[in-house]
């Protein structure tokens, strides 16, 4: 007889902003008059989002609470903090 593995139950899907993680408002924006839109992290500009993509979350951004915005503005990033900044430390410079 064969015997089945059960899996726990996942809890529901919290969003970032329900944590507080976003409550001391990291995220900041910028557009310009060519339709781009510059997302900043602690003041560090992050990433540069154009075209529709960038209609749209300005679009969103202007109907958005701070908390809203604050969580449009982490999704937009697409997860940059997974970038190269753990294999930089290790790069053999110069």
């Amino acid at each position: 007889m064969r015997s089945v593995a059960t899996r726990k139950p996942r809890s529901p899907a919290v969003s970032r902003d329900e944590t507080d993680a976003l409550a001391d408002e990291p995220f900041s924006f910028r557009d310009t008059k060519g339709g781009q839109i510059f997302l900043y992290y602690r003041g560090r500009h992050v990433v540069t989002i154009k075209g529709r993509r960038a209609d749209l979350l300005l679009g969103a951004l202007a109907s958005a609470d701070s908390g809203q915005a604050q969580l449009l503005m982490a999704k937009a990033t697409k997860n940059f903090k997974r970038g190269n900044e753990k294999s930089a430390g290790r790069k053999q410079r110069g």
